[in-house]
């Protein structure tokens, strides 16, 4: 009986390591950043989401949302990652459903990929980070967008 129970203990406990995993695995549970340095992220356990990556056969891709509080730049990096990153950033005024890809990249910074796109002030961009050929392994995210105060405001009907 103490066996059983210790497998029962050592299933349960894989299955919720599984779930932490893939925080973020997908658009509609994509992790919120703002300007700064998070991490270390895994994308191992993730799954690889549509749509296809147009660039460096990404896969194994975990999401974060980044909503701009200023006109500028955004700059985002996985420069420091562990394995072979892919990188792309997303418009989502349209939501998870109408994605509009902006830019893609493998390999900018050695193995680890850099991008930088305009953004404007209100709008919701999702940032994928994936592995080349699904590669997997633990990455920082490193964000640098355009200054803003406060909170963008939002009209009410």
């Amino acid at each position: 009986m103490q066996n059983q129970f210790s497998l029962l203990v050592l299933a349960v406990a894989a299955s919720l390591t599984g779930t932490a995993l893939a925080q973020g695995d997908d658009c509609t549970g994509a992790l919120n950043v703002s300007n700064g340095t998070f991490g270390p992220f895994t994308n191992a356990g993730s799954t690889t989401s549509a749509p296809a990556w147009p660039c460096g056969a990404g896969g194994n891709d975990v999401w974060f949302s980044y909503l701009a509080l200023g006109t500028g730049n955004l700059t985002v990096d996985t420069c420091g990652a562990s394995y072979d990153s892919t990188l792309e950033v997303f418009d989502g005024t349209g939501g998870c459903g109408a994605l509009v890809s902006l830019i893609c990249n493998d390999d900018s910074c050695g193995l680890q990929s850099s991008v930088s796109v305009a953004v404007n002030i209100g709008t919701m961009y999702f940032i994928r980070v994936g592995g080349y050929f699904s590669g997997t392994g633990t990455f920082p995210l490193n964000v640098n967008g355009p200054a803003g105060s406060g909170t963008v405001a939002t009209a009410s009907v």
